[in-house]
C-alpha cells in the first residue's frame, strides 16, 4: 500500500491554475487600457441637439430651443439681456422635485470654454403656460433656464450641459439622496441654435 502524495504534490497544480487565470485576467485589463480603458467610454458624456431626450438619472430632459432676449432684472428696475433655453423636464423619482434643483445639474456655455450655472431668478418652470416651482413624478413641465448674457453678445449657438444625477449615501447618516454638483460628471451635452429676439 502506497503512501499518500505529500500536501504540496496536491496544492502545486491548483497554485499553478490560478496564477494561469490571473494571468488572462491582467492581459483582458492591458488590453482594456491600451484601447481607452472602460471608465472613460462609460463616462462620455452623450451628445445631441434639439429635440432628443437625454437621462440624467433624476430627470429626463429635452432641449427645445435657445433664443436671445431681454427680461426684467430680479428687482423689476430695469431690463437685461439674456439667453433662455427652453426644456421638456420630466422627473423620474417618486417624488416631487424643485425647478432650482433641477438647475444644480444644468449648465451652459453662452461663451465657449465657460460652462455657467444659470440665473434662478430669472429661470421659470411652466405647467399649460402657468407658473410653477414644482416637477411633479410622471407630469412633464416646461423649463425656460436663463443666463444673463452682455449686452453686446449674440451667440449663434449654445452647448447646453447637463450634470449626471447619481443616488448616493448621506454622508452623516444612512438617508441615500439624489445628488448632482459641481464633481459630477457630464451625461449629455447638447449643441442648440441660437435665435434673436424675443423675450
Amino acid at each position: 500500500m502506497s503512501a499518500p502524495p505529500p500536501p504540496g504534490d496536491r496544492t502545486r497544480p491548483r497554485l499553478r491554475v490560478t496564477a494561469a487565470t490571473l494571468g488572462a485576467f491582467g492581459l483582458v485589463i492591458a488590453v482594456v487600457a491600451v484601447f481607452g480603458g472602460l471608465r472613460a467610454q462609460s463616462h462620455a458624456p452623450a451628445k445631441g441637439g434639439a429635440g432628443k431626450t437625454f437621462d440624467q438619472g433624476l430627470f429626463t430632459v429635452e432641449v427645445l430651443d435657445a433664443r436671445t432676449g431681454h427680461d426684467k432684472d430680479a428687482f423689476g428696475s430695469g431690463r437685461t439681456k439674456v439667453l433662455a433655453v427652453r426644456m421638456r423636464v420630466t422627473v423620474k423619482d417618486v417624488r416631487s422635485h424643485s425647478v432650482f434643483e433641477f438647475l444644480e445639474g444644468v449648465m451652459a456655455e453662452p461663451k465657449p470654454g465657460s460652462y455657467v450655472a444659470a440665473d434662478n431668478e430669472l429661470t421659470t418652470g411652466l405647467i399649460d403656460g402657468q407658473k410653477t416651482s414644482e416637477i411633479h413624478p410622471r407630469l412633464p413641465i416646461e423649463v425656460r433656464a436663463v443666463w444673463k448674457i452682455p449686452e453686446t453678445s449674440a451667440p449663434t449657438t449654445v452647448t447646453v450641459a447637463l450634470r449626471q444625477w447619481v443616488y448616493k449615501h448621506g454622508f452623516f447618516d444612512s438617508a441615500y439622496y439624489w445628488y448632482a454638483g459641481k464633481d459630477s460628471s457630464y451625461a449629455a451635452e447638447v449643441g442648440v441654435s441660437v435665435h434673436a429676439g424675443g423675450s
